[in-house]
């Protein structure tokens, strides 16, 4: 090659440096780069290496007489002149590689190929040795020369970087991938095919493709935040954002600035401006769980988000637009507190646009067969311990249990069991289900002092309540119609403990 290199040289070095940088797949960016060495050097061939980050070896991607096939093998770190080029970190010109030691004939075997000259650079990319180019056989007689060397050089160092960026590129894409296949994963406890779940997922489905407000209702348990995911996933907006906001697990300020954002200095501790999920989710769904028991101050404001698509920080003068859907859930009776003036009549319009009520357990029963596999995998799967069968005669006595707390406490049985297993089979003793006691048996409190029996009563209460939410603290104070401090306290004197 010239020192002095050709217009058309300078004009094809560009369009191939504009080719590299746009593009993203692995694999057509190696057939890019690839096919230009040839046509930049005038080569018969040429060949371009990565480094396997978790052993060492060389990947051979090869490329010769112009084909755009890949031909994959893999070299040992020392192996033949590229070998010596990536530890060395070092470039080189052999023009006579048949009498230079380092070179490896094995791939000239393999590819049927003879290797006349070589120009090998390394691809190196902020002190890391991502891998080498080579051009092999210069059409030449002189073969290749030092100004072919700097070229390949500096064609090298472009291709480290947008290597780096396609390899990025598909590390985030992967990520991007297993998130959605776990958001997936959870979208399918909505499986079953009892009538009374197809027609709820079928509404849902049909509803997931319009802008409309969705309100969920149903008994605690029965997969309302899952169902709201999966409205968001099958939404035009599953792209973008969905932020859930459970109404009773803070305090109306917190709920206030967590929705709505606040301004710096608006109260005490806000000591900078802070967004709310209205703002953050824009383009997105916001999912607000527990509607059924926000303030009168929040429903004001709430409402003015669903006519108006604004709102105002905390402490904030300017309005802000954001386009949201908002799917809201509750197990109250919103009719109930709205004629009890507990909850405005207009925001209940606003919320009720597509109601969607989901079913008990006990109204699906024969979903338990196609749930309780699922959670047996999804538990082993968390757990780290090897999978279970379970039993025809455990699955009959699942599906006779009337399930107070639904799918959640399903998902909490069969976790238990697992936990517990001492065999490989689950039978119907590994599922500790809480039978109502029979009229006619003495119930034991009733032999108790009144002082005994009173906590003993209490105690009841108190662990039917933290067994129906789950454990949650915050809502089974509500359940009890108690504070949650005031929960926390009572389980100290009673001595309950979560997980006994």
């Amino acid at each position: 090659m010239s020192s002095n290199p050709s217009h058309q040289s300078l004009e094809r070095w560009i369009e191939v440096d504009r080719m590299i940088c746009r593009t993203l797949d692995s694999r057509e960016l190696l057939s890019t780069i690839l096919t230009a060495i040839c046509d930049l050097f005038d080569a018969e061939g040429c060949s371009l290496l990565t480094v396997d980050p978790s052993t060492g070896e060389l990947i051979f991607h090869t490329i010769k007489g112009g084909s755009e096939e890949l031909l994959e093998t893999k070299l040992q770190p020392d192996q033949g002149i590229v070998g010596w080029v990536v530890t060395k970190k070092e470039s080189v010109i052999v023009n006579d590689p048949a009498t230079d030691e380092r070179f490896y004939s094995g791939i000239d075997q393999k590819a049927d190929f003879q290797t006349r000259s070589i120009i090998c650079a390394p691809m190196e990319l902020q002190g890391h040795i991502l891998g080498a180019i080579e051009a092999i056989n210069s059409r030449r007689p002189e073969g290749f020369g030092e100004d072919d060397l700097r070229l390949l050089e500096a064609f090298a160092s472009q291709a480290s970087v947008a290597l780096r960026n396609a390899q990025t590129h598909a590390r985030v894409t992967m990520e991007k991938d297993a998130y959605r296949q776990e958001l997936d994963s959870q979208f399918r406890t909505l499986i079953g095919s009892s009538p009374a779940i197809r027609e709820v997922i079928d509404l849902a489905q049909r509803v997931a493709r319009t802008k409309s407000t969705v309100l969920l209702r149903g008994e605690s348990g029965t997969g309302k935040e899952v169902f709201a995911r999966a409205i968001h996933n099958w939404s035009p907006r599953s792209d973008q954002a969905l932020m859930v906001v459970n109404s009773v697990a803070l305090s109306p300020e917190l709920l206030e600035s967590e929705l709505f954002g606040h301004e710096k200095g608006s109260f005490t501790g806000a000591v900078a401006q802070k967004k709310g999920k209205f703002e953050i989710a824009n383009g997105g769904s916001v999912f607000l769980d527990e509607i059924g028991d926000i303030g009168p101050t929040i429903q004001t404001k709430l409402l003015r988000v669903l006519q108006e698509h604004e709102f105002d920080r905390v402490g904030g003068t300017t309005s802000i637009k954001s386009d949201i859907r908002v799917i809201a859930a509750t197990n109250r009776d919103l009719e109930k507190a709205v004629a009890d003036h507990k909850f405005r009549e207009d925001l209940y319009y606003r919320l009720n646009v597509v109601t969607i009520h989901l079913p008990p357990l006990r109204d699906r029963l024969e979903d338990i067969r196609e749930l309780v596999p699922f959670f047996v995998n999804k538990a082993t799967r968390e757990l780290g311990v090897p999978t279970v069968e379970v039993s025809e005669e455990a699955i009959r006595k699942l599906t006779t249990y009337h399930w107070p707390g639904n799918v959640r406490q399903l998902s909490n049985v069969v976790e238990r069991a697992i936990v517990l297993a001492q065999d490989e089979v689950l039978g119907p003793d590994d599922f500790q289900l809480e039978q109502g006691k029979p009229v006619q048996a003495q119930d034991p409190i009733d032999e108790l002092p009144l002082s005994e029996a009173v906590d003993e009563f209490k105690s009841r209460l108190v662990l039917r309540a933290l067994r129906l939410e789950g454990e949650n603290q915050t809502k089974a104070a509500k359940r009890l119609g108690i504070k949650q401090p005031n929960l926390s306290r009572l389980m100290k004197n009673l001595d309950i403990q979560i997980g006994d």
